[in-house]
């Protein structure tokens, strides 16, 4: 992924269509954007083998959108970041139809990682180093998310929509276990 995005910043250098104060950053976004798209692609597709793809896709897009405003646990090299959210999304997807069926399970979950990720969000570290004014800021942001997944979340369930509904409980379950893994000195610290 970092080469295909050293190799598009070359092109675009090339071709003038950036200029070169802005490569490393634009490289960098790139990257990152890259990442991303290939994580859901992976994660949907390793989550559609054992359920839904529906299912997986809305948990997927749920949990990073989430976590991208919560931080949490990070793996020291990308492999491990890859095994982590294998791990992470096989876990949850085997767990999907066991919530799904249960209300009070589906609420439990809801609730309480609710909580957890608006009283914990954001998770910092020396590598981040938020200052007082970021982390309020990023805190606010990750609260506005939660809150939009939560009343999605809620949504869902009124048309019936029990599985994607437990989906997003399960993301957010995710990210609070993130949270706690990276309070508890798991990870990049």
């Amino acid at each position: 992924m970092e080469q295909i995005a050293n190799e598009l910043t070359q092109y675009f250098l090339a071709h003038g269509l950036i200029k070169e104060d802005d490569a490393e950053v634009r490289q960098y976004a790139l990257y990152r954007h890259i990442s991303r798209a290939v994580g859901l692609i992976a994660l949907t597709l390793l989550g559609g083998l054992i359920t839904d793809f529906g299912s997986a896709f809305c948990f997927t897009v749920s949990f990073l959108f989430l976590r991208e405003r919560t931080g949490g646990y990070h793996a020291k090299t990308e492999w491990q970041c890859a095994l982590y959210s294998a791990a992470m999304i096989f876990a949850t997807m085997f767990a999907l139809p066991i919530f799904a069926e249960e209300p009070n399970n589906y609420w439990a979950i809801m609730i309480a990682s609710s909580a957890l990720i608006w009283v914990s969000s954001p998770a910092d570290n020396k590598q981040i180093h938020l200052s007082r004014a970021e982390s309020k800021a990023m805190a606010k942001r990750a609260r506005l998310r939660l809150l939009l997944l939560d009343a999605v979340s809620l949504a869902l369930l009124g048309v019936h929509g029990h599985l994607f509904a437990s989906s997003i409980a399960l993301a957010e379950l995710s990210v609070a276990v993130s949270l706690m893994m990276a309070t508890a000195g798991f990870g990049i610290q």
